[in-house]
């Protein structure tokens, strides 16, 4: 028996109704399978985030550590330095403008030579295999030789370079040239000079910067006395 118009579009409603329940049904799974691998991907993000942020942290750290060992080392170079007269600030500010160095005008001499040496440690830092610190202690024995800022700005150089050609401590390098200077009645100006001899003596005998620094604790008193 043929079917009226009303039995075709109820029976053709129902096949869509169905059509539609099936596809959604499709959909929220799909959707589910989703949520669980955005929940996954949720918590990588999250375990992902912790662990970054904890290795910010740690180079935080690092970083704050490092200039607070920074900060250390050029305050014991002031300490040892001292007071700066306000004619002797000229100098190394002139050093400092030779050498293109980017510092702050401080309140007073002492402070803008500090500032200055500060810049000249990081300057060194940033352009040699020696860290900003390392420049600094090297700095301290410079002012334990009785060295001016301009003296350290100026011969700081040529100590680090000589310590990087004879793989030596830069600390005892500069331990070494400032000593050695004094006892052959040498000028500060001269230690880029002195750096050089060095450098050459050790790569062309058979000895090396150490061995001339503990030669030069007998040697240089005399040779000096000498005029040698």
């Amino acid at each position: 028996m043929a079917k009226s118009q009303h039995e075709i579009t109820v029976e053709i409603a129902g096949k869509i109704a169905s059509s539609f329940g099936s596809a959604m049904g499709t959909v929220n799974k799909q959707m589910a399978t989703l949520g669980k691998f955005a929940g996954g991907a949720a918590k990588i993000t999250a375990r992902g985030m912790a662990m970054a942020g904890a290795a910010i942290a740690g180079v935080t750290a690092a970083s704050v550590s490092v200039g607070k060992a920074f900060e250390s080392q050029m305050s014991t170079v002031g300490s040892i330095a001292g007071t700066v007269a306000n004619e002797d600030l000229p100098a190394i500010v002139n050093a400092a403008n030779e050498m293109g160095l980017a510092f702050e005008e401080g309140a007073n001499a002492t402070e803008t030579s500090m500032n200055i040496l500060e810049a000249k440690a990081k300057q060194m830092g940033a352009s040699t295999q020696f860290s900003a610190t390392e420049a600094g202690q090297a700095m301290e024995y410079m002012a334990m030789a009785g060295w001016k800022g301009a003296d350290m700005v100026r011969g700081i150089d040529g100590i680090m370079n000589l310590a990087a050609a004879s793989g030596e401590d830069l600390a005892s390098t500069s331990d070494i040239v400032t000593d050695a200077l004094t006892a052959f009645g040498m000028t500060a100006s001269e230690s880029g000079r002195f750096a050089d001899v060095l450098a050459a003596a050790s790569s062309n005998a058979n000895t090396n910067v150490s061995m001339l620094g503990e030669s030069f604790k007998y040697v240089a008193p005399l040779a000096g006395t000498l005029g040698y």
